[in-house]
């Protein structure tokens, strides 16, 4: 093989074992989805959120979570902020969007609400709003203990509502900013964890033992070829005769 076969025999070899980034489940709480909790149930306008806190920054971020509605009448408001309550305001927004749930009541699915994000580390909400035409609904498990998955450094924080066994209200909903209502934690006699699902690349990954070793052989091989074209290419110095 001639040396400029082995270099770029060398170079792809050096280049297939970068490995490609691979998007990591940040948090997500999955199961069967056994119970609902109502997003805009009427007379209460019922707002929705679960929270988890990184110390890691990630990229490509994609949020989801099992939702269902009645229909075109059915129209969502999901938010991603870094804050809730009645201090929140536009600057905590880091996504907002309205839909119309493709599922129904009757058969239940994830949907994906944000993609494309890249978070610094710190603590986010999903909300979910809006339904005040007609209502939808937030799917949750009642496994015990609940598919809690993390990722290293992530810690998950619940989920929250605005209002706990009509018509005793204990959080104050606000349906034009559904992140700036009071939220509560869920009712502890109906026990739930909304499914969802976050997933995304850590920005400050690290390349695993096993890569750095398979990259090793094609570097060397790159040296070796190098050094044979200097060595040939080097001028002979003239012999005197």
């Amino acid at each position: 093989m001639s040396d400029h076969s082995t270099f770029v025999v060398s170079l792809a070899l050096l280049l297939s074992a970068v490995p490609a980034a691979r998007a990591n489940t940040i948090v997500s709480v999955s199961g069967t989805a056994t119970s609902a909790y109502t997003i805009g149930l009427p007379g209460t306008d019922q707002i929705l959120e679960t929270s988890w806190t990184s110390a890691t920054a990630y990229s490509n971020v994609s949020v989801s979570a099992e939702i269902t509605g009645d229909g075109s009448l059915t129209v969502i408001s999901a938010f991603l902020t870094n804050a809730i309550g009645p201090a929140e305001n536009s600057a905590n927004v880091i996504a907002s969007k309205t839909l119309t749930p493709i599922h129904n009541f009757y058969g239940p699915g994830m949907e994906t609400l944000f993609s494309g994000l890249t978070l610094a580390p710190g603590t986010y909400y999903l909300v979910l709003g809006g339904g005040l035409q007609e209502e939808g609904e937030w799917w949750g498990t009642a496994s015990t203990p609940a598919a809690i998955q993390t990722d290293v450094g992530v810690s998950y924080g619940g989920d929250e509502t605005t209002d706990i066994n009509p018509p005793f209200y204990y959080g104050f909903p606000d349906e034009n900013n559904p992140p700036d209502s009071t939220f509560m934690p869920t009712d502890p006699m109906y026990p739930t964890n909304f499914i969802f699902s976050v997933t995304g690349t850590p920005l400050n990954a690290v390349p695993e033992p096993a890569y750095l070793w398979l990259m090793m052989i094609p570097l060397c091989s790159l040296c070796c070829v190098v050094i044979k074209v200097r060595i040939v290419s080097e001028p002979k110095c003239p012999v005197d005769s």
